[in-house]
């Protein structure tokens, strides 16, 4: 289940949708909630309100921006600025599907300057960790982020729609 890629007028659009096994309660818990969160995202800040600063990091990486969506527990949207992606947003969308499963669907909108197809391998690795936590199986399961980088290699960039 690769993401899709999309070269537009100012960069790329990277999208993926995920069906996890919880509600969008807890799959909010899991992008809010920092000790959550650090299980399968970064470590770090997200402030709870429009406009409050994201820090986010592990050993290899670094993000920093502001919140700019948050409707609990449907919505969150961050500016996103990192060494693969600087000054991007990333949005994710939480609908729940039934009590016990909810949709995601996360959109990482960047300049012309990212690198999508790592990104793209990047977000699949994470949210591989997210479904796994969610679903309660071994992170032993997933491909490594080698594997994924070597996979989206050939994932084409599609052109943007404009019809």
């Amino acid at each position: 289940m690769h993401g899709k890629i999309v070269a537009t007028e100012v960069g790329y659009r990277l999208a993926f949708t995920r069906d996890l096994a919880a509600s969008a309660e807890r799959v909010w818990r899991m992008l809010t909630d920092p000790a959550d969160r650090a299980t399968w995202l970064f470590d770090g800040t997200i402030e709870p309100r429009v406009g409050g600063v994201v820090d986010l990091f592990d050993s290899y990486h670094h993000i920093t921006g502001r919140v700019t969506a948050w409707d609990p527990p449907n919505l969150l949207a961050l500016t996103w600025s990192s060494p693969d992606a600087p000054q991007g947003e990333v949005r994710f969308e939480l609908t729940d599907l039934t009590p016990e499963t909810c949709r995601l669907r996360l959109v990482h909108s960047t300049g012309c300057d990212a690198r999508p197809r790592s990104l793209a391998a990047g977000w699949h690795a994470l949210l591989d960790r997210l479904h796994q936590g969610m679903a309660g199986t071994s992170s032993d399961d997933s491909r490594s982020f080698a594997d994924l980088n070597r996979e989206y290699r050939d994932v084409p960039i599609a052109p943007e729609d404009r019809s």
